[in-house]
């Protein structure tokens, strides 16, 4: 629902903050007094185009708020979709528009115009003289038949967007086994040559690393013996550290006969002849294990360098040399019987076919029962709406060839309101007018169905007047039972059905003019209906009618949604 609305440096509009009530508000007002501007800022806060002519004269930008309660979990969940913090269901919309750009927010959150497209879908439903409408659009007239239609074609739908991507990649890969028979086959080729090849080296995981430590020591062998050798020599050599060691010790020994203390340090200098005793035996082994051919040496340099070729060839380690071999043993498998691959493709999009067009059979009969079912319906909210005739045809059109995610269907709603013409689509109905209470009818018709929360109808009125404008009112004045209703209007007789009257008016300010509004109170409404009556004074008579009229709105809002209007 929408809660509020302020604007700020808008056109004519200084600073106004408006908060709004659930069901009807209604907006009345002088002709140019800028009713209007109120409707196109909320427009221009949901992404409308704007430039720097609706910002104030003498303003450095304009900014308009829109503040929700968020009471649909389509709405909660699209806003975590795109990361927008909620605090309390609560979502604040607002655009700063300056001359040389304009910047969208959401809770504070940075929006581009797709996500703040997509949120306007699921918050407001607007319908005017000038505004595109929703229900103008073929898509949204198909997705209310939908709705209509109930839970079982949804799961149908589902299944179809489950399905078809499917269809697309098998079609997908049988164009390409058709079409590149040349290719394939150079595919399987390369293949079983690379299978083979990796296969016939029995590379082990590791083996590089070991074979590269290996050919190191081989490389550098005739060095490395040199300087154990020398190690060796030094070791043994009379005077050398073993024999200064042994030496030592014999003279802590007899030193230690005569103070203890001294035992730690002998047996610290015994346990050093002892290690280097036995890294001299272990150096002895080295040099014995030390010797290779020629032969030795080169068998490791040339598996080393098979190695390093095939690893590198087929992913660069041993771990992308696997799952390359495990590619190439699947596609073997898949290609080596080509004809019989081919025709699993064809049998698998066959059945595949089959069950898609099932699918979307039954969801178009399901949409041509729901469409016959609500024809009559429609056409009888139609006819209380004082249209002079209505004749009306919600046509279903099957096209398998046009099958996708929402089925093979073109749907269209097909009306005629007057006598003697031809039922055209709603997007050709000429009068703005006959428009906007065909709206009415269909979300009348849709309240339950529809899950937009809030509806703002803009001179909705246009073109009505007497009994036409009071089956109008009734028809808002139910739907505000079920819908949030912002109505611009001129008729007293739509206007007496709201639960809060806002009155807009354009005051002048010496070298300035700013637009104003201000919700009427319960004794000010009669006053300002006397004038939608169309007297310039303000009649005791016209202020009855108007008290009268009131009365009555209040009785059939009570009986209708169990609430009196205000």
């Amino acid at each position: 629902m929408l809660d509020s609305l302020h604007v700020k440096n808008l056109t004519l509009i200084e600073e106004e903050e408006i908060s709004f009530d659930p069901g009807m508000n209604v907006l009345t007002g002088e002709t140019g007094a800028g009713k209007s501007v109120l409707i196109g800022s909320i427009l221009l806060a949901l992404g409308a185009k704007a430039d720097k002519d609706v910002i104030r004269r003498g303003a450095e930008y304009a900014q308009i708020e829109l503040g929700f309660t968020l009471d649909r979990e389509n709405q909660r969940e699209l806003c975590r979709e795109f990361d927008i913090p909620l605090e309390e269901d609560y979502l604040l919309l607002s655009r700063r528009i300056t001359p040389g750009k304009s910047i969208s927010r959401a809770n504070g959150e940075v929006v581009n115009q797709k996500q703040l497209k997509a949120l306007a879908d699921l918050l407001i439903d607007i319908h005017g003289q000038r505004e595109h409408t929703s229900l103008l659009r073929k898509e949204k007239l198909r997705e209310l038949l939908d709705s209509y239609a109930g839970e079982e074609l949804m799961e149908k739908l589902q299944e179809l967007k489950q399905l078809l991507p499917e269809k697309r990649r098998l079609s997908k890969e049988l164009s390409d086994a058709e079409g590149q028979d040349g290719k394939l086959k150079r595919e399987l080729d390369y293949a079983r040559f690379s299978t083979e090849e990796i296969l016939k080296a029995e590379i082990k995981e590791g083996e590089e690393e070991e074979l590269t430590a290996q050919f190191r020591r081989m490389e550098h062998g005739k060095k490395i013996r040199e300087n154990v050798a020398l190690a060796m020599e030094l070791l043994e050599a009379e005077g050398g550290v073993l024999d200064s060691l042994s030496r030592a010790e014999g003279q802590l020994s007899q030193a230690e006969e005569y103070d203890d203390a001294l035992s730690e340090y002998r047996t610290e200098l015994s346990s050093a002849e002892e290690q280097i005793a036995e890294a001299k035996r272990g150096l002895s082994d080295y040099l014995s294990d030390a010797d290779f051919s020629e032969e030795e040496f080169a068998s490791v340099s040339e598996r080393l360098s098979l190695v390093q070729e095939l690893t590198a060839k087929y992913g660069g380690s041993f771990r992308a040399l696997q799952e390359y071999l495990e590619h190439s043993l699947e596609l073997i498998g898949k290609l080596e019987d080509y004809d019989g691959y081919v025709e699993g493709l064809k049998d698998q999009l066959s059945l595949l076919d089959k069950q898609i067009g099932k699918i979307g059979a039954a969801v178009s009969k399901a949409r041509k029962q729901a469409a016959k079912e609500l024809v009559p319906k429609l056409t009888e909210t139609l006819r209380a709406l004082n249209f002079l005739d209505v004749r009306l045809e919600i046509a279903v059109d099957y096209d398998p060839e046009e099958m996708g995610e929402n089925g093979a269907d073109k749907v269209d709603f097909l009306i005629c309101v007057n006598p003697g013409e031809s039922l055209k689509p709603l997007s050709e109905v000429a009068s703005g007018g006959e428009i906007s209470r065909i709206m009415l009818g269909l979300k009348s018709v849709f309240a339950d169905k529809d899950d937009i929360p809030t509806l703002i109808f803009d001179e909705i009125d246009t073109g009505i007047s007497g009994q036409t404008a009071w089956k109008v009112a009734e028809r808002m004045g139910e739907l505000s039972g079920k819908r949030q209703i912002l109505c611009i209007t001129h008729l007293p007789q739509i206007a007496a059905m709201g639960d809060r009257h806002f009155y807009v008016e354009k005051e002048a300010e010496k070298n300035s003019t700013r637009t104003g509004i201000r919700t009427l109170s319960d004794t000010e409404r009669p006053g300002e209906l006397s004038r939608m009556f169309g007297g310039e004074k303000r009649t005791d008579s016209a202020l009855r009618s108007a008290e009268e009229m009131l009365t009555e709105a209040s009785e059939f809002k009570k009986k209708a949604t169990g609430r009196r209007s205000s």
